[in-house]
């Protein structure tokens, strides 16, 4: 376990003698000064959505999308051929 004075084993402030507390992130005895494990690879993007949502799944957002984007065209398209017509 850590004791100040030293570096803090989370986040790598000094920590003065007789301190509580990490002045840098607030890590302290009941934290236990703990090491943080940055096991990137570790985690599976796809894994946790399946166990969060149940299923891999396509975003419904891309319909939308495309819906969205043929509105815009052909509104500007309709804009272009009123302008055309009106002056």
């Amino acid at each position: 376990m850590f004791e100040p004075p030293g570096e803090c084993p989370v986040c790598g402030t000094d920590v003065h003698e007789g301190a509580k507390a990490c002045p840098g992130c607030g890590a302290d005895d009941r934290s236990g000064w703990r090491e943080i494990d940055f096991a990137e690879d570790a985690f599976d993007y796809k894994e946790f959505l399946a166990e969060e949502f149940g299923q891999d799944r396509k975003p419904a957002v891309s319909l939308l999308w495309k819906i969205t984007a043929l509105v815009i065209v052909l509104g500007a398209l309709g804009l272009f051929l009123l302008r055309g017509r009106l002056f």
